[in-house]
């Protein structure tokens, strides 16, 4: 019904608005600042309600909202600020259903913001950026079902942040970043349901925070950072897992793993620790849990059944397993009753 490019101000080149089918309701591509470049709004298809590119701001390129097949009710590229550029951002939509795909930049210099939907249903598929030179901002769902998924980065020169879902099912994926200068953080989720899949970070500079459920059933798997200059944050669910998380809490922190197996968790506060919580090499670990509570510590709890690990002072090592219902605190609490003692009647 309305097909409009428009262009407001100076030396904006290759602003189009494209509709070629039955229905496409509202296709737009809308400039308002100078010197932009490329900015596309393409509906294809049958249906198409919503098709945008739009920016505000100077010498932006790259800006496309495409929707190529039956239905996909909403497709957004939005961008606000100026020189983002080699595909600052897009959002396209191909497939049955799709009901909205967004991709959305508020800031400078951003580049590779994508929202990409490709099969039946995908609810909402969204790529955010709120901040400046970020790049590689990427949301992917590409099979049926894949309700949301969602890949967020807000404040300044974060890389490579990315939320996927393939599959059936995969309800919410989401990796979120707030911060600056973190790099590699992913949310995959790869087989039949796996509800709930999240990589979160909250700091700067932190890098390789991964959350991944591949398999069948895998229910909530999330690896989570409040810190800076953490590395290697992993939370991986293969086959059937439930309920892995590897959490921290401080900085310098790395191989934080929560892995194979159900209810794991390696949770660290602190600096410059590591934790180990489930199964590894090909074995697997069930409510095995790993905990530091020091810097330049660790506690691994790993291919057994309710192992426990705790690490409670600094550069203390607790190791439970391999096997079945191992506790290891260290210091023991004998050790720190004693040491108490003795201080007391020093």
């Amino acid at each position: 019904m309305v097909t409009a490019a428009t262009a407001v101000f100076d030396g904006n080149q290759a602003i189009s608005a494209s509709a070629d089918g039955g229905t496409n309701v509202a296709t737009a591509a809308t400039v308002v600042g100078n010197a932009n470049n490329g900015v596309e709004a393409s509906a294809d298809g049958s249906i198409n309600i919503a098709t945008a590119a739009t920016v505000v701001g100077d010498g932006n390129g790259g800006v496309v909202a495409s929707a190529q097949g039956v239905r996909n009710i909403a497709t957004a590229a939005t961008v606000v600020g100026n020189d983002n550029v080699v595909d600052a951002a897009s959002a396209i939509a191909v497939g049955e259903t799709n009901v909205a795909t967004a991709a959305t930049v508020v800031g400078d210099a951003n580049s590779g913001v994508a929202a990409s939907a490709d099969g039946r249903i995908n609810v909402a598929t969204a790529a955010t950026v709120v901040g400046d030179n970020n790049s590689g901002v990427t949301a992917d769902a590409d099979g049926s079902v894949n309700v949301v998924t969602a890949a967020t980065a807000v404040f300044d020169g974060n890389q490579a942040i990315s939320a996927s879902a393939t599959g059936d099912t995969n309800v919410a994926t989401a990796a979120t970043v707030v911060g600056n200068a973190n790099n590699g953080v992913e949310a995959s989720a790869d087989g039949s349901i796996n509800i709930a899949t999240a990589a979160t970070v909250v700091g700067d500079g932190n890098a390789g925070v991964a959350a991944s459920a591949v398999g069948d059933n895998d229910f909530v798997t999330a690896a989570t950072v409040v810190g800076a200059g953490n590395n290697g944050i992993v939370t991986d669910a293969v086959g059937g897992n439930i309920g892995n998380a590897a959490v921290v809490v401080g900085g310098g922190n790395s191989d934080v793993h929560a892995q194979r197996g159900h209810f794991n968790a390696a949770i660290i506060v602190g600096n410059d620790s590591t934790a180990f919580a489930g199964g590894e090499t090909g074995d697997e670990g069930n409510r095995d849990l790993a905990i530091v509570v020091a810097n330049n510590a660790q506690a691994r709890a790993f291919n057994g059944n309710n192992d426990i690990a705790i690490a409670r002072a600094d550069g203390a090592s607790a190791v439970a397993g391999p096997g079945d219902n191992i506790v290891d605190i260290q210091p023991s609490l004998f050790a720190l009753l004693l040491g108490a003692l003795l201080g007391i009647f020093s």
